[in-house]
């Protein structure tokens, strides 16, 4: 296989995995505040059961549109490894740990005290359907005329663009979305012979931080096209409200203490790809 094959393959990937990426929103206490009450109630839980499936499916579509080959023992191979590192039990269990570092108890209650409000709910519901495959499909093949029709009502694309600023949602999808695309790559690296056109996964990091600009731009177009189809319905006086929790120091914690860290987790689980497929190369896993 040359090297150029891979590139393909990755450059296929992309279309899918910056819509993944951009998705971006017993028990454990810390002071009475419920980490796991706040990852259900955020739809934190919803995107993280469906991971897998979601990987699994970007990685096919990348394999449809570009012109690598692999068989169908390779893919079942490399199904098993996307379901290992990134089942969704230890996905939670990360997430359990970590969040009550971000987010103190008090802060918890009063975002949890936001998203069991009528606007809280309606956001989360509307938000929980950009984790479905089928609505990811859906947006994807609609984007330009989303971004075309939201492009002709100014105010509310600034308010699309205000949100994004204030939930650092492009920056945290470029990092989930390199993170994903590394994982890919080192589940296709463990497939390909050796030669000296087999590149290193360190070659590749290295091409798409060069790509980190135009990921960005990309980023930006796919988060505004999730908003613009999730909020849809949502009225500009409740996009303002959105936004000014989203300002406010409860609305930063949450955005940073479960955002950033959901896609840190991703990163790392990206990264247990490629120790899990380097692993299945010398043998089953």
């Amino acid at each position: 296989m040359r090297r150029i094959t891979l590139t393909s393959f990755l450059s296929a990937l992309a279309g899918r995995a910056l819509l993944l990426a951009a998705l971006f929103c017993g028990s454990a206490q810390a002071d009475g505040f419920s980490v796991e009450a706040l990852i259900e109630k955020s739809g934190l839980g919803a995107q993280l059961d469906v991971m897998p499936r979601s990987i699994k499916i970007g990685f096919g579509h990348a394999l449809k549109q570009g012109t690598l080959r692999l068989s169908a023992e390779q893919i079942r191979d490399i199904h098993v490894v996307f379901d290992r590192a990134y089942a969704p039990q230890k996905l939670r269990a990360m997430m359990v740990e970590r969040i009550p570092a971000r987010i103190d108890a008090e802060t918890g209650a009063r975002i949890i005290a936001f998203l069991d409000s009528p606007l809280g709910q309606r956001i989360v519901e509307k938000e929980a359907q950009l984790a479905q495959p089928k609505i990811q499909s859906e947006i994807q093949e609609n984007a330009a005329k989303i971004v075309a029709d939201i492009g002709a009502n100014s105010s509310r694309l600034a308010l699309y663009a205000a949100l994004d600023r204030a939930m650092e949602s492009t920056q945290r999808g470029v990092a989930a979305y390199i993170g994903s695309a590394l994982a890919s790559a080192a589940a296709v690296l463990a497939k390909m012979p050796d030669s000296p056109e087999r590149p290193t996964l360190e070659q590749i990091r290295k091409n798409l931080d060069g790509q980190r600009l135009a990921i960005a731009a990309a980023m930006s177009q796919a988060v505004l096209s999730n908003s613009a189809y999730a909020y849809k319905d949502l009225s500009e006086e409740d996009l303002n409200a959105y936004l000014q929790f989203a300002l406010s120091p409860d609305g930063v914690a949450y955005s940073r203490g479960v955002g950033d860290l959901f896609a840190e987790v991703l990163v790392e689980c990206a990264a247990d790809v490629g120790r899990l497929s380097a692993a299945q190369r010398q043998g089953p896993i």
